[in-house]
């Protein structure tokens, strides 16, 4: 659930910590980043209440699993559901794609994802044909009205 709502990297979560959660201004502040650049990140109400769930403490992980256990429960959960081919990375790229196919916003999502160029975020960004599609009959849609040929 933290990686579909934020975007953040396995070992961005696994090493997440309560200091850094601020649940009364709903921000999490990735310090410890891939780039070496802190970040904040807004929480989603559903992962609000996934935090509070776990109960707060004042210090420590927020998620007290060893990276062996989540490897393999991620496994189980993947095989239950039939997916192949998916990795927890892949939980990323989905945040990514569905943020931008709901606003547009490449900057905002290159800033979430702590990104240092607009073209590796476009790398995660990937739109589905669904979405693509609409894209097309929303243009067909302006263009009929207004253009004669």
């Amino acid at each position: 659930m933290c990686a579909l709502l934020t975007g953040m990297r396995k070992g961005e979560i696994l090493n997440l910590r309560w200091e850094n959660l601020d649940l009364d201004h709903n921000i999490i502040y990735v310090l410890d980043s891939k780039s070496g650049k802190p970040r904040e990140i807004p929480i989603a109400p559903q992962l609000q209440e996934v935090f509070i769930g776990l109960g707060r403490k004042a210090s420590g992980n927020v998620f007290e699993v060893p990276e062996i256990t989540l490897r393999r429960q991620f496994g189980i959960g993947i095989k239950a559901a039939g997916i192949t081919g998916f990795r927890f990375h892949d939980l990323r790229h989905t945040f990514a794609s569905y943020f931008v196919m709901k606003t547009g916003d490449l900057p905002a999502l290159q800033r979430l994802l702590g990104h240092s160029s607009p073209m590796m975020t476009q790398r995660y960004a990937h739109l589905s044909q669904s979405h693509l599609t609409a894209g097309i009959r929303l243009l067909d849609f302006e263009l009929g009205h207004k253009c004669c040929f």
